[in-house]
């Protein structure tokens, strides 16, 4: 499982290394800000909190 907590000018850069680094089946979870090419499993919005993005390769 990996956990996210970036500025979103980061993200693509993390974004390139989770495809290249990631087994298939790894769990993401980004706080706040989506990843740009992903599609996410789940997004949690909990009222009064930020998003969570879930993702899974």
């Amino acid at each position: 499982m990996l956990f996210l907590f970036l500025m979103p000018k980061v993200l693509p850069k993390m974004q390139d290394k989770i495809i290249k680094e990631a087994k298939p089946g790894t769990r993401i979870v980004s706080y706040v800000w989506p990843l740009p090419d992903f599609t996410p499993v789940r997004i949690d919005k909990t009222k009064d909190f930020p998003n969570l993005y879930i993702y899974q390769t």
